[in-house]
């Protein structure tokens, strides 16, 4: 890419991605720290967060006493999300719109699915650190196939107002010879 402001958008894009996930980290850290100096604030993390997670007490680690906004298997795929994020750019160019090979999320996955099943069906109870751990390779996956679909769409958002502006130029250029003539 020879556009400076090709390189510079993704690179914004990416920090503000980054500083976005690092608020809904702190969230979920918080909530349990400020749970009986601001309840309601707490409660409102807490219920911001029911949607996208189960939060089963026993399931969630636990700050200051009392559970995280989310569950471990949850943290876990934030988490990893997270720091894949901060090293996408080592790994891959940020403007690179290829996502890795689907392997890599089917590999990732599969552990994921057995302990969900092997937990759901009650073969076992997979302990809190396992969750994490799981959720973390699944999360650390995720950048690989989110970071370029979105770079893919943007990229056909810029060559799409570039095609609309040549156009546009072709039709004063038709303008103007007819005009000439």
């Amino acid at each position: 890419m020879k556009d400076p402001v090709l390189k510079k958008k993704p690179f914004f894009l990416w920090l503000c991605l980054i500083f976005l996930n690092l608020i809904f980290i702190f969230l979920v850290l918080a909530a349990p720290v400020i749970r009986h100096r601001s309840p309601q604030l707490s409660l409102a993390i807490y219920a911001a967060y029911a949607p996208f997670c189960h939060q089963i007490k026993e399931r969630c680690f636990a700050l200051a006493g009392e559970p995280l906004a989310i569950c471990a298997r949850c943290f876990g795929i934030m988490t990893g999300f997270f720091l894949s994020l901060i090293l996408y750019p080592l790994i891959r160019k940020l403007t690179c719109p290829e996502p890795f090979s689907p392997s890599l999320l089917i590999g990732v996955s599969f552990p994921m699915a057995v302990d969900l099943f092997g937990n759901g069906l009650h073969f076992w109870s997979s302990p809190n650190w396992l969750r994490f751990l799981i959720g973390s390779g699944w999360g650390f996956s995720l950048p690989f196939y989110f970071w370029p679909a979105a770079i893919s769409l943007w990229l056909t958002k810029i060559g799409r107002k570039k095609y609309e502006i040549k156009k546009k130029d072709d039709q004063s250029a038709k303008t103007r010879f007819l005009n000439q003539n």
